[in-house]
Parts: structure tokens; sequence; C-alpha cells
């Protein structure tokens, strides 16, 4: 806890970035093994915070839903949004290769495939 005292930035150890389990560590040499980069550690504090964003963000996906099903600016009742939220966040979440962007033309064929499910919510 010295450090935290130490360094401004720190803010004595009431940084925002503490209160989510996470800290940075400064690359390093380790022989005989490798140079160890900079990391920034995330903890459980972080994906609670995740987790709670995207709860929030289907939420409101789900309040801007309408059921005017004439009105040119219909795009999903709120079920049918929450559902389409669902969706895209599984794909996300469930991919075998985290980190890797699916192309527009690789998240559309999967959306359409799924699309009618969606529709019937």
């Amino acid at each position: 806890m010295e450090l935290t005292n130490e360094i401004p930035q720190y803010r004595k150890g009431d940084h925002p970035i503490f209160t989510f389990n996470a800290f940075a560590l400064q690359g390093f040499n380790y022989p005989p093994f490798a140079n160890i980069p900079d990391k920034i550690i995330m903890g459980e504090g972080i994906l609670a915070a995740f987790t709670a964003t995207v709860k929030q963000f289907m939420q409101v996906f789900f309040n801007i839903g309408d059921c005017s099903f004439t009105s040119d600016g219909h795009h999903g009742t709120p079920t049918q949004r929450m559902a389409a939220a669902a969706f895209g966040y599984s794909v996300a979440n469930n991919a075998q290769k985290q980190g890797h962007i699916l192309t527009a033309q690789q998240f559309t064929t999967l959306f359409e495939a799924q699309l009618p499910k969606i529709v019937l919510q």
C-alpha cells in the first residue's frame, strides 16, 4: 500500500481501477525464459462491471422497441429487440476465437439464419 501513497496518480489507493480488482504490471526481464511485456491484469470486478453494462444495454434495447407494426419506423417489438440483442451478445461471447472480429457479411449470415426465430418472439 505504500506505493499507492507515493504515486499521485494512484490517489492513495482510491483510483477507480482499484475498485474493479485490476492493476497494471510493468514489463520485466525474466531469465532464462523471456522478457515479460507490460500487462493489465483484470479481475472479477471488471467482469462484474462488464456484465452489469451488458444487462443495462439490453434493457435499453428492450425499452426502445415498439408495437407500431404499420409504421415505417417500426423495427421490432421490445421482445424481438431483446432477442436480437441477446443473439448478438451470444455470438461475441461464445466465439471460439476471442478477439477475432467477424466481417459484416459473416455476421449478417448468422443473423439472417436466426431472424425467423427472433421475429416469432
